[in-house]
């Protein structure tokens, strides 16, 4: 049966409270008023009723009850199991807010997509505290009801474990606004950027928007602005205790509920402290929590002398660790939130300010001791991983007691926590104790705690790793363990039932509610337990008395039961919150120190991923404030600047002293490198391979080489009568390290031998793929080879394969042409006919024809096509690892160990390269031909199929005997054929012919309707395309820059242009340039790339991100200027004439 909602649970309380009514009217009426009566209501009166007769009408109305609060039962337990999952919600959301506000780079950046990324998490966190304010509200109006409304004695409310787990998962809602208030006033920076930002937005809305702006804005972006407002500035807790209740806060009855709730948890902690010595400093943060929101929200019954009792008991906790490094002083809350000096006398205020600075300097010149804690517990974890091994081992031979075995694993789960929790806390403590004051970032630690640090995190995550590796084994033993507990307490359960039942010394008028409240107890023990049903049970359990009825061996069993199915019922939850050191990368040094030491401490492949796996953890979570991108690039800069600069050093320094035959190798040369640093490099290249931080990975096998090969390359430019050595350290190098060493020398060659030019003639699909245009220099550069040099295919390759084999060679170059861009067409006919792609494109061309009609000329936005690249490329994006290696390509082509290489590309990077194929095929028949012409090979000679068709038509027309339509279809293709080698150019004879022929087929096919349309659709995106095709230019420009050591070379330019001869034919074929000429593109974008620059100038003193800016908006227009001067070109090719 599932559990009620809140809405059927106030509906069922409803009716019951109107049964109720009834029925206390009936009784009422047998009841005298004030004492007297006639001897007839006598007889019949309530008092004087027989025993029998009583027990029926009182056990009616307690029935009626007990319907009521088993509906409050159920939305109690729903509010409360929201609640919980909603707490676990937002510390995820607090721990991303604290890497936040504690980055060290700009938070703000100058494009806005961190900043929009920023805004919506802020918002979400903002909507997940505005749920647990409902559920906490929620779970008020129950108690609250069952309160003033049960009007029972047999029901008690306080002293009970269930009401404590409600009211303290109440106090932990309201620690988590104190939470987000205590960051915020820490960390102002982040608030005071964004309502600066918010500011001039509203400015500018105000000032420039149109009406419907203005109107969006209003809806929207003042309640999103408020939002921002209290969580950045620490007014959150301040609203929740100022907010409006309801019902709740006009009951006085309710506040005196919360007063003995907090009553309750107060001396429940204070007995724990005096019972074990040690604090349970979260619980007494709940505790200060409440007692302001109590303070505040009841002020008008407010019991001071209770207020006093809690900043009496807070000099007992000097803080509390709450997140990272960050502490929490109870009483300065107190202080800060209570004013009032009936509260806090001079005296106790002198006391506060003391013990906050004593908090603040806790661990200063205690490190040793933190230290050594740490290392004991370390080695503590060491012996927990070899008992959880035997665990293991014991569970694949077989336990010979299954159920022992799960009790042995829970209970050592239960350990694992406990050391962990031990361990995060003292990490993060000696971090703070060792943080300078002067600046956030830095910290001051000698070598041992370097070392320290470093083995916590590695023990830690290792730890974890183990666990999630073989979770299995702790999933078994935590269910085989519940459902041992949960049978336990059921036997002792149906125990304590039986035993009610046949006493002779029960309460009559409780027993149909005791036998009702025990059977809810019993099936809440039916079946696997949540947390919804845990609470149920104690409710239940509590409300009845039942342990009144428990035997006294039992009670402090059913107890410490349902306190472990409590705290054992999520186990994943319990691993992630102890072994979450994900904010290690709030401190930069950490990371730092971790690869600056690798050498000296030798961590292992399990202790590497274990590091790497603690920013992984952080980075993913960190996805949704923009903030992983810092994180990558953070994290790469280290890993450059520290282990691969010693490994190179190390590398090079070892290769020359056995590169070297006139140097002896000697104790002296070697131990400038250590055996054992050494091998550990040799380890790193063989075994470890690469660092992977969540999906992003960083080879080391590949770029150490890169970065070997380039600092050789500087020097054999500065020194080449050394190349000799540097070859041989390269052979040493891929023997001893396994390195694969790329020839320095760069691509210079051509195709000499014409036999590798009909090898590609008889591949033709592979040819345009992995080669790319240069219009200006009209030839083919290879992209990559297995070789060790790189093709290039020139004009006087080509005339010299025409001397060599004859004009056969150019209908087989056609013909491989011809099908190869019919077929490609029809896959840019399906790709633009999709209906998501259409959209994208006739939604912005439609915009273009709705501008206002007496502008002199509409221009396609820049804005429009960066939106169609963005929406297509999140289409069907082809999933693939991240590719580190030397020359990626993303046509896929072959490495040098035979895998195939590739990087990210979408459907639409594939839609822009299937063009690019188009561009090279047509182009390479237009550098052929012209060729051709230059060795004066006549243009029919070309083409014998050709030339054979025509005289066979001829002589067709001139027979005799053939009906008068065939006759006159000859004539028709004969003088078609004709005429298309009259308006053939010298250089683009062919290139016109197959233009005239597509258009002819395009004509004359039986289109679908959707394909037919696109004719009409096809120049608008164009504009997208030569944005993909800039990017992607100035991407594999800087790759190349950055392989090659060629920062100093500016005007490198990457060479491919097949993109514009492909866009260029395709228009011809289609009749579109009239259609792309109207859309003003390249003026749009010159335009507002030019007024990009103008802004960012007259800004006066430039930044260093305004200058970065500046440098990409002149390298973007450089490389448009370029790309649209050779489109220009390719149109001229291909104009008709």
């Amino acid at each position: 049966m599932e559990e009620p909602t809140t809405h059927q649970a106030m509906e069922a309380k409803e009716l019951v409270r109107k049964e109720q009514e009834d029925l206390m009217e009936e009784l009422s009426q047998m009841v005298f008023a004030n004492g007297g009566g006639s001897s007839q209501n006598q007889e019949n009166s309530f008092v004087i009723l027989d025993e029998e007769n009583q027990h029926t009408n009182v056990s009616s109305l307690i029935n009626c009850e007990h319907k009521f609060i088993e509906a409050y039962i159920a939305a109690l337990g729903d509010a409360y199991q929201k609640s919980r999952k909603r707490v676990v919600e937002q510390q995820k959301f607090m721990s991303n807010f604290y890497l936040l506000v504690t980055s060290e780079e700009p938070l703000i950046d100058s494009d806005g997509e961190r900043l929009a990324k920023i805004s919506c998490y802020i918002s979400a966190m903002y909507n997940n505290l505005v749920q647990l304010k409902n559920d906490v509200t929620n779970m008020f109006e129950a108690i609250r009801q069952i309160k003033s409304e049960g009007n029972s004695n047999v029901f008690q409310l306080h002293n009970s474990f269930g009401f404590q787990r409600i009211w303290r998962q109440a106090a932990e809602v309201m620690y988590m606004f104190v939470a987000v208030d205590h960051i915020a006033n820490t960390f102002p920076n982040l608030g005071k950027q964004l309502a600066q930002y918010q500011m001039k937005l509203r400015h500018k809305i105000n000032s420039e928007g149109t009406m419907e702006e203005k109107m969006k804005y209003t809806e929207n972006g003042i309640a999103q602005e408020e939002a921002h407002k209290m969580i950045m500035q620490g007014g959150c807790f301040r609203t929740y205790y100022e907010s409006n209740s309801g019902e709740i806060d006009k009951c006085p009855i309710f506040a005196k509920e919360m007063a003995l709730a907090l009553q309750e948890m107060l001396e429940n902690w204070e007995k724990s402290l005096k019972d074990s010595g040690k604090s349970d400093d979260r619980l007494f943060c709940r505790i200060t929590a409440m007692t302001v929101f109590y303070y505040h929200h009841f002020y008008n019954f407010v019991d001071l002398s209770f207020i006093k009792k809690v900043v009496h008991a807070a000099k007992k906790v000097p803080f509390c660790r709450w997140i990272a490094e960050e502490i929490f002083v109870p009483l300065e809350f107190l202080r800060f939130e209570i004013s009032s000096k009936k509260v806090f006398d001079g005296k106790l205020v002198s006391h506060c300010k003391k013990m906050v600075e004593d908090a603040r300097n806790y661990g200063k010149g205690q490190e040793l001791e933190l230290v050594k804690e740490i290392k004991t517990y370390c080695q503590y974890a060491v012996t927990w991983t070899e008992e959880f091994q035997s665990k293991k081992r014991e569970m694949d031979r077989g336990p010979n007691n299954l159920a022992q075995w799960g009790l042995d694993v829970s209970e050592l789960f239960l350990k694992l926590i406990r050391i962990l929790n031990h361990l995060v806390r003292n990490f993060f403590l000696l971090i703070r104790s060792v943080r300078s004051e002067e600046e956030f970032h830095v910290l001051k630690m000698d070598k041992t705690t370097q070392l320290t640090i470093c083995t916590t995190i590695e023990t830690i995550k290792t730890v974890e790793n183990v666990v999630l590796t073989h979770w299995r084994i702790v999933d078994e033993g935590a269910f085989l363990a519940r459902q041992q507990w949960r049978k336990h307490l059921l036997r002792i359960m149906e125990d304590t039932k039986k035993a009610y039942v046949g006493s002779k010394n029960k309460i009559k008028v409780e027993e149909i509610a005791k036998l009702s409240l025990f059977h809810i107890a019993e099936s809440q023990l039916v079946g696997e337990m949540n947390p919804s049903k845990n609470l149920a049970f104690n409710l239940a359990y509590e409300f009845g008395r039942l342990d009144l009825h428990v035997s006294g061996s039992d009670k402090q069993q059913v107890q410490d039961l349902m306190s472990r199915l409590d705290d054992f019922n999520c186990p994943r939850g319990l691993l992630e919150r102890a072994a979450y050191t994900g904010l290690i990368v709030t401190d930069r040094t950490v990371m730092i120190t971790y690869f600056d030491t690798m050498f000296q401490r030798r961590p292992d492949e399990n202790c590497i991923k274990a590091f790497t796996s603690a920013i992984g953890g952080c980075l993913k979570a960190s996805v949704a404030t923009g903030h992983n991108d810092v994180i990558l690039r953070q994290f790469r800069a280290i890993v450059e600047q520290t282990l691969f600069a010693e490994m190179v050093t190390k590398l090079d320094t070892d290769l020359r002293l056995l590169s070297n035959p006139n140097l002896k190798i000697g104790r002296y040369e070697r131990s400038r490198i250590p055996e054992q640093e050494q091998l550990y490099v040799e380890y790193l290249l063989r075994n470890i391979k690469r660092l992977q931080v969540a999906d992003y990975v960083i080879s080391i096998a590949d770029e150490v080489p890169e970065l070997l090969q380039a600092m050789w390359y500087q020097l054999e430019t500065l020194a080449p009568h050394n190349a000799k050595m540097y070859t041989q350290m390269f052979q040493l190098a891929e023997m001893k390290y396994g390195m694969k060493m790329l020839d320095t020398q760069l691509p210079q060659v051509g195709i000499d031998e014409s036999v590798v030019l009909m090898d590609l003639l008889r591949n033709f699909p592979q040819f345009v793929a992995n080669y790319c245009l240069s219009m200006q220099n009209q030839m083919f550069i290879e992209k990559s080879s297995v070789a060790k040099q790189l093709r290039l295919i020139r004009l006087e390759d080509l005339g010299k394969a025409l001397r060599q084999h004859g004009i056969g060679i150019v209908p087989t170059a056609v013909n491989g042409a011809y099908q190869l861009i019919r077929h490609k067409m029809q896959t840019v006919f399906s790709f633009l006919a999709e209906d998501t792609v259409r959209h994208q494109i006739l939604k912005y061309l439609q915009k273009l024809e709705s501008e206002d009609k007496d502008k002199k000329a509409t221009m396609y936005k820049v804005g429009w096509a960066e939106s169609v690249v963005q929406a297509l490329g999140q289409q069907n994006r082809a999933k693939g690892a991240l590719s580190t290696t030397l020359t990626p390509s993303e046509f896929g082509e072959m490495t040098d160990d035979g895998s195939t290489d590739q990087i990210h590309s979408t459907y639409f990077d594939k839609f822009r390269q299937i063009i690019t194929q188009i561009g090279n095929a047509i182009s390479f028949i237009r550098l052929l031909c012209q060729a051709a012409e230059e060795n004066e090979i006549d243009h029919l000679e070309l083409f014998p199929s050709i030339k054979k068709h025509m005289e066979d038509l001829d002589s067709g027309i001139s027979a005799s005997g053939i009906p008068d339509d065939i006759k006159s279809a000859k004539t028709y293709r004969l003088g078609l054929i004709k005429n298309m080698f009259e308006r053939i150019s010298n250089q683009g004879d062919f290139v016109g012919l197959m233009v005239l022929e597509f258009k002819s087929l395009l004509l004359n096919n039986s289109l679908n309707q959707d394909r037919i349309e696109v004719l009409d659709y096809f120049h608008g995106v164009l504009p997208a395309l030569f944005l993909s095709q800039m990017n992607y230019s100035i991407a594999h420009e800087n790759r190349i820059k950055k392989v090659f050591a060629l920062n100093q070379h500016r005007n490198l330019v990457v060479c491919d242009d097949g993109l514009g001869a492909g866009c260029a034919f395709l228009l011809h074929v289609m009749d579109g340039w009239d259609a792309y000429d109207n859309l003003n593109w390249v003026e749009s974008f010159l335009t507002e790339k030019e007024g990009e620059l103008k802004l960012l100038k007259r800004s006066g003193n430039l930044s260093r991100a305004d200058e970065l800016r500046c440098e990409r908006l002149r390298h973007e227009h450089e490389v448009f200027c370029r790309m649209n001067h050779n489109f220009s070109i390719q149109n001229a090719v291909f104009q008709r004439k």
